[in-house]
């Protein structure tokens, strides 16, 4: 919405649009949905940190204002820690932005990047070393043993008890063949999820999703713009393959 609406209201009056639009949807009738929402448990938290993130990853690519750094730090530090699986996607988002922004940015933006970035993995790096300590991985989620586990909510049968599921566990007892196929039935479920949620209209998305990848690497030529939206689409790929697995 903000992007779209740069020539009618600006950038900003977009942003307020769009979040209107996420507490119109977020805030709905369901009392347990609502709870989760106030107590950081559910999605829609996460990707309204991740919007704003997103938001001030552009301010700061046009303006390297402090403010704007300021303000995307306290949205990613606050996207790491709303909910487990967010942390991967935290270190997906950072190795991307940083990658893009040293070929689309000028290098004074590109360096303001890295300032948030590196605040931002500062702030967050307790939390990372108490799940190396504790887990014996920064990366700790609830995918990391689900990955090793023959169905991903067997996991809850395993989190009680030490040693958690392991590739070398899983190895043990499984073939190469036997992982691929658990991928690819985890693809199928979670498209079927996604689709059950779009009302059946998953093809619908899929087209829309390639068509304005297409545009944005064949028709826009403002490398900010295209920072932020090959940005977007990597992260849907980031969720997409913890999902999956």
């Amino acid at each position: 919405l903000a992007l779209q609406s740069q020539g009618a209201f600006g950038f900003t009056g977009g942003a307020i649009a769009g979040l209107l639009v996420y507490l119109a949807v977020a805030f709905n009738d369901k009392a347990d949905f609502i709870f989760e929402v106030f107590s950081g448990l559910s999605i829609p938290v996460a990707l309204a940190l991740l919007a704003a993130a997103a938001y001030f990853m552009l301010q700061l690519a046009i303006t390297g204002a402090f403010r704007h750094l300021l303000g995307g730090v306290l949205a990613l530090v606050g996207f790491y820690y709303v909910r487990p699986g967010e942390q991967v996607i935290f270190a997906w988002l950072m190795l991307w932005a940083l990658i893009l922004g040293h070929r689309l940015l000028p290098r004074q933006r590109w360096v303001s990047q890295m300032q948030m970035w590196g605040i931002a993995s500062l702030l967050a790096l307790p939390w990372a070393v108490r799940n190396f300590v504790l887990l014996g991985s920064p990366f700790f989620t609830h995918t990391t043993p689900a990955l090793w586990a023959d169905r991903g909510y067997d996991y809850w049968d395993y989190h009680e008890r030490v040693p958690l599921p392991s590739a070398a566990a899983y190895f043990a007892t499984h073939s190469a063949r036997d992982f691929v196929a658990k991928i690819a039935a985890g693809a199928r479920g979670y498209l079927g999820l996604l689709n059950d949620a779009l009302n059946g209209q998953l093809w619908l998305l899929g087209v829309g999703a390639i068509y304005a990848l297409v545009v944005v690497l064949l028709k826009v030529k403002e490398p900010r713009t295209r920072f932020l939206f090959l940005l977007l689409f990597l992260c849907l790929a980031g969720y997409s393959i913890i999902y999956t697995l």
